[in-house]
């Protein structure tokens, strides 16, 4: 049976290898962004962003909560298209996708760049082939919040993304026995919510 310091002791050594594994997440590319998690910019950007999903370097099947076929939809068709992790910007990596299918939008405020089929998919196909879907994707998701309440009351802070649900359900139980506070932690299996823990 443990006692009570020994329980203590291993919840600040969970705590502190859930710190060091978000901490190796974070000097990553910055990737797994929802839209709750975009930051405003007073500039548009040239080149896509490092979680852009017509970018040959993207998360294979980090769609957010639309298919392949809408993305091409939106992408073939008039809409603006804004970029899910900057506020205020259109997406440039969409802007270069149309470039290199040779598809202009009509609308003279629609972002327009230059070709570049090294960086974005050329093709419907390939964008298709890449983000196929081989199975659920596991998302375990932790509520932060900010120090400054001017500018935000919180947001979401990914710190796992992937297709294994015994990975996922050990971050989701480390994240929700932190000691320090009763934090907002959520599991979703593709967008739907399948447990919490703690309050916002």
């Amino acid at each position: 049976m443990m006692t009570e310091d020994q329980g203590w002791a291993r919840a600040r050594a969970m705590e502190q290898d859930l710190a060091a594994e978000t901490a190796a997440h974070d000097r990553r590319r910055r990737q797994l962004v929802t839209s709750d998690e975009a930051v405003p910019v007073t500039h548009q950007h040239r080149q896509p962003c490092s979680d852009c999903p017509w970018a040959r370097v993207a998360l294979r099947g980090w769609l957010g909560d639309a298919t392949a076929d809408t993305w091409l939809h939106d992408a073939h068709g008039e809409a603006r298209i804004e970029c899910h992790t900057l506020l205020g910007a259109q997406c440039a990596g969409a802007a270069i996708y149309r470039a290199n299918v040779c598809k202009r939008p009509r609308d003279p405020e629609t972002l327009l760049l230059p070709a570049d089929k090294a960086t974005v998919f050329a093709t419907p196909a390939e964008f298709t082939a890449h983000h196929a879907e081989p199975g659920p994707t596991w998302t375990v998701r932790l509520w932060v919040r900010s120090r400054d309440r001017q500018i935000r009351d919180g947001w979401w802070k990914t710190i796992y993304q992937g297709r294994d649900e015994g990975e996922a359900r050990h971050y989701f139980a480390a994240a929700a026995r932190r000691p320090s506070r009763k934090p907002r932690v959520e599991i979703l299996r593709g967008v739907t919510v399948l447990d919490h823990a703690g309050t916002r």
